[in-house]
């Protein structure tokens, strides 16, 4: 009687799949992030402070694949003439900053897609503006980051399991104006490999 009960059990499990699969799966794949490098820096010697903080950036604690670019907290604003401080004239002031990283899959997966934002408050009036100028570079590929608009850069088909990312940010201001960057991440989706 055990070997026909042994029997039945192997044909439940060639009929159901109920054998262990041989391929581990992964529950919840995630990619690493690495190789961080602020590659531009401000100049304090001109005012041009910098943006992206090293320190604050980190995947994202409710999406790994998420990462969330650390932003130092200051506003850009405009600066007394220094050749005229009487005068209204206001000189433009401005904040540019630059980082980069490496995206890599996790085993058994590819990158199908890097979506890069960023995002900033700006003032204007009718006697001055703030600007904001963004770019992002995945892979070699470069485009514009436009204000609050995030961009995906389509890795589909390509079978890439790690790239490079870049992301710069540019803030200017006019005439007593103020611009701040408030937000600036990079979203990866996964796809298997194949």
């Amino acid at each position: 009687m055990p070997a026909l009960s042994i029997i039945i059990i192997s044909i439940a499990v060639a009929l159901f799949g109920l054998a262990p699969s041989s391929h581990a799966q992964v529950a919840d794949p995630h990619v690493t992030f690495s190789n961080y490098d602020d590659a531009a820096t401000g100049n304090p010697a001109f005012r041009i402070p910098e943006y992206f903080d090293m320190g604050k950036t980190a995947a994202d604690p409710a999406n790994p694949n998420k990462l969330n670019i650390g932003l130092s907290t200051f506003a850009v604003g405009s600066i007394p003439n220094p050749l005229a401080p009487w005068s209204i004239i206001q000189l433009p002031s401005i904040a540019y900053d630059t980082i980069s990283f490496t995206v890599t899959a996790p085993e058994g997966f590819s990158l199908s897609s890097i979506t890069l934002a960023e995002s900033a408050t700006l003032t204007s009036s009718r006697f001055g503006s703030s600007t904001f100028s963004g770019v992002g570079v995945v892979d070699g590929k470069t485009t514009s980051l436009p204000n609050n608009t995030p961009v995906v850069f389509d890795l589909a088909g390509q079978q890439k399991t790690s790239v490079t990312v870049t992301m710069s940010a540019l803030l200017t201001t006019t005439g007593n104006q103020s611009g701040t960057l408030t937000a600036a991440s990079a979203t990866v989706a996964l796809t298997p490999a194949q």
